[in-house]
């Protein structure tokens, strides 16, 4: 129907892009997404599919460079590609290419690890709003396991990580407990505290290379687990949540 192509159309994809990663608006913003499949189950599938191409990751997706160039990495990587020469791109990262790629520019890296960060919350507060196959907090654990399981890359695998704790990691923990507890002790010793274990410092490589308040907030996060008996607070937004789930009934 007409109405379901323009609201799939005006999804505003760059509303949750530009999200303060710890904003609460993420929550109740993905239950006005959930409200809408109610009335059309395939938007949500779009919708889905929208996220995935915006943001790879969220399906576990973590490219290789392989044979590529770094424009055609880039992009599959998610990251914003422009025609024209432009401020807000990596000047380093243009491709050598003579021909069709050197007017190209890339997104800044800045940039890029923030967009990644509000779509992956984004999406980590969707699966705690929605009990849509496939959309589920399983499949946040789902997400979580391969995750741990594909080679890290930096800068970006931290950050996602970080940011997908720190929103369905309460949910996470009720639902998994001790098999949560051991990824959260993984991380613990092999990244964040990896020279107090004794572990090789090639994985210092992943945390190097993140900004400066992402380290500290990551360090931070996992302390406080650990000091608070594991126990994770509700995320912010989570009453938000509470209270439309109480009026959609769902």
């Amino acid at each position: 129907p007409l109405l379901f192509l323009l609201l799939l159309y005006f999804f505003p994809q760059g509303r949750i892009e530009s999200m303060d990663p710890g904003a609460k608006d993420k929550f109740s913003f993905s239950y006005l997404v959930i409200g809408i499949g109610v009335k059309f189950p395939e938007f949500l599938e779009l919708v889905r599919a929208k996220l995935e191409n915006a943001c790879p990751y969220i399906a576990a997706v973590f490219p290789k460079r392989l044979k590529l160039s770094p424009i055609e990495y880039k992009q599959i990587c998610g990251y914003d590609i422009y025609t024209d020469s432009d401020d807000d791109s990596d000047d380093e990262l243009n491709s050598d290419d003579e021909d069709s790629e050197k007017k190209m520019k890339i997104e800044r890296n800045s940039q890029y690890i923030a967009r990644m960060d509000a779509l992956i919350g984004f999406y980590a507060a969707f699966l705690q709003s929605s009990s849509s196959a496939g959309c589920q907090i399983e499949d946040g654990w789902k997400w979580l396991s391969r995750t741990m399981q594909t080679e890290p890359l930096r800068p970006i695998t931290p950050v996602l990580v970080y940011r997908f704790l720190t929103v369905a990691g309460h949910k996470l923990l009720r639902t998994y407990q001790g098999q949560f507890h051991k990824i959260m002790v993984y991380i613990f010793k092999n990244f964040v505290e990896y020279e107090k274990y004794g572990v090789s410092k090639a994985n210092a490589v992943v945390l190097d290379a993140l900004p400066v308040h992402y380290k500290a907030n990551i360090k931070s996060f996992f302390e406080t687990y650990f000091q608070s008996g594991n126990k994770l607070p509700p995320p912010d937004g989570s009453i938000i949540r509470s209270q439309i789930a109480d009026r959609l009934g769902t």
